[in-house]
């Protein structure tokens, strides 16, 4: 938000798993417009050393080896370079930006599956 990117977020909060992530992405390309992809935050059963990021592109997810060394690379390159360039601002600043929308993410993946 900080830095002008319009956010989806699960409401309230709540968890969002990869799949239904990807779902998101799927059905908000279905639509036309502006293709969304997404980032998801890891991990929840591996250690914390091997935390990150996973980036999922317009087509849902996984993003090929290719795209995930370009960032890799950019993101090494801020944090070598102090994150200079980087805009940040608090949750309730970014919620309040007009750039972040609550979305119930996970019950339209469930109500896929059935």
């Amino acid at each position: 938000a900080a830095n002008g990117v319009d956010v989806i977020v699960q409401e309230n909060n709540g968890f969002t798993p990869t799949p239904a992530v990807s779902n998101a992405i799927l059905v908000h390309n279905k639509k036309g417009g502006p293709l969304a992809d997404g980032i998801v935050i890891t991990p929840s059963h591996n250690p914390p050393e091997d935390g990150g990021i996973k980036y999922n592109p317009p087509n849902g997810g996984p993003a090929d080896t290719n795209v995930t060394k370009v960032v890799e690379d950019r993101a090494n390159a801020l944090l070598a370079d102090g994150l200079k360039g980087v805009k940040r601002i608090s949750l309730d600043e970014a919620m309040a930006s007009g750039h972040v929308k609550e979305q119930d993410l996970v019950q339209p993946f469930v109500e896929g599956l059935a």
